[in-house]
């Protein structure tokens, strides 16, 4: 482990580093994949939205106590809501980091 890590550290200063990193990230292209992760959590929000407004309209079909009905909504919700919010920020993450190493290499 002590010598790996350093290598990654390495990694990241060479790849991350430099005149032309600096430029990339103050520049409209930069900006723009630096907000894919922000891009991403509303889109998987919006997906969750949509989808629990399907997936309630379907179940209260269906004659349920009030109670009960009411609770497995609301739990459904608030707790999609918040895996929606962990799932979008995770693959938006991926995709500015692979956005970004595409760009640096293209410019060296």
């Amino acid at each position: 482990m002590k010598k790996f890590l350093p290598k990654i550290v390495d990694y990241f200063k060479s790849t991350f580093t430099g005149q032309y990193y600096r430029e990339l990230q103050q520049s409209w292209t930069g900006r723009a994949i630096n907000a894919i992760s922000f891009m991403m959590v509303i889109a998987a929000l919006a997906l969750w939205v949509t989808l629990f407004t399907l997936l309630r309209d379907g179940l209260t079909a269906k004659p349920v106590a009030a109670n009960v009905s009411t609770a497995v909504s609301c739990f459904a919700f608030f707790g999609g809501l918040v895996l929606a919010i962990f799932i979008g920020g995770w693959t938006g993450n991926l995709l500015r980091r692979v956005f970004w190493k595409v760009l640096v290499k293209l410019g060296k």
